[in-house]
């Protein structure tokens, strides 16, 4: 399987840098080589049902693992980045339900009791509350963990690890920051989800005002200047990652990005019958779509060329090889107040998450 990485230092983990607690005495227990097969060792020094209280944790940082880390064909680690308000919360709750709940054809659950408190949270305040989230705190990195199993051959099932890196909203400041920094470094693929809100040019062509107004994140309003606070993010992560990686300002990146336009709802009347307003067709078929892809990805580009953000397409050219643009609506439907949810019907939200199956060849794609 590929590299498995500590969700919370992002240290490389294997079988001799893990190690197993005893949760009863605190004894650190060997890791034994048959812990790739789900067995667990016994603590000496307990009895009865000590295995049921021993845990797996990383050797570099003593953060608790799930057990059964080892165990996955892949180990799949990315980020969702994007500005305060771009709803990467509410992304990542309508993106797992649906991916539960759509006939993909996966079987997901969440590997340990904090993601799935947190997910439990977030999706009765959406879904049955109709109130969107409150979002991360700032300076806050939640590693979300999850285990995804579809029918493979024979009786046998292919099982995935799938962590993502949810932090809080950057700017230029924080983009800096050593913690922030290391998941994205550590990520094998970028979801960046801009708010169009935030792309001053696209935000003029919303008509109305109450909508708008419900739409713009808590304690921004409108302004009457042209600043894309979204290119900056894009420039500031783009050079984050150069940094990191040792990579020459001259060369572009080639970790796979999704660029993706969250609240794509408030815009869907300016696309008329163009392919971005229909449902998608990678679940429906369970293989990834590459020409409806394709003809999302282009519609995009062009609205944001007719209505003058040329400069932030360049922005992502300039620096990424492999980027990719999508339009997600969490929702589905503009708000009917502030801080009220209308219907909650999550449209092409997995999306982004098919095409990074598909480059891993967990899907199909044609």
């Amino acid at each position: 399987m590929s590299d498995i990485l500590c969700p919370y230092c992002f240290e490389k983990v294997t079988t001799k840098t893990a190690y197993f607690e005893c949760t009863g005495c605190n004894s650190k227990l060997i890791m034994p080589l048959g812990v790739k097969n789900g067995k667990l060792p016994k603590c000496p020094k307990c009895k009865g049902s000590a295995v049921k209280r021993v845990v797996l944790k990383c050797g570099a940082c003593s953060n608790e693992l799930p057990n059964d880390i080892f165990q996955y064909k892949k180990y799949i680690p990315f980020s969702i980045v994007g500005l305060s308000g771009s709803g990467k919360t509410n992304y990542i709750t309508t993106m797992i339900q649906e991916l539960k709940t759509s006939r993909c054809g996966f079987d997901v659950s969440a590997m340990n009791s904090a993601t799935n408190n947190r997910f439990l949270e977030e999706k009765n305040s959406i879904y049955k509350e109709l109130k969107p989230s409150e979002g991360t705190n700032s300076g806050e990195i939640i590693p979300y963990q999850w285990r995804i199993r579809k029918p493979g051959k024979m009786s046998r099932l292919e099982s995935y690890c799938m962590t993502i890196f949810d932090g809080a909203g950057e700017d230029q400041t924080q983009m800096m920051d050593s913690d922030v920094a290391s998941y994205i470094a550590a990520s094998k693929y970028v979801i960046f989800l801009v708010d169009p809100m935030s792309l001053y040019k696209v935000k003029q062509t919303v008509q109305d005002k109450d909508v708008l107004e419900w739409s713009l994140p808590e304690g921004k309003v409108e302004e009457d200047d042209d600043s894309d606070a979204s290119i900056n993010l894009a420039q500031d992560m783009a050079s984050y990652i150069r940094q990191a990686a040792n990579l020459k300002v001259t060369r572009k990146i080639e970790i796979p990005i999704a660029i993706c336009f969250t609240k794509i709802d408030l815009l869907l009347d300016q696309f008329g019958q163009q392919q971005i307003t229909k449902p998608s067709p990678h679940t429906r078929e369970r293989k990834f779509k590459t020409g409806d892809a394709n003809l999302v990805n282009d519609e995009i580009r062009q609205y944001l060329e007719q209505v003058g953000e040329g400069p932030f397409l360049d922005s992502i050219d300039m620096n990424f090889k492999n980027a990719h643009f999508f339009g997600v609506s969490s929702f589905g439907n503009v708000p009917i107040g502030e801080k009220q949810l209308n219907t909650v019907e999550p449209h092409r939200v997995l999306d982004p998450l098919m095409w990074i199956f598909a480059q891993e060849k967990i899907i199909d794609k044609d």
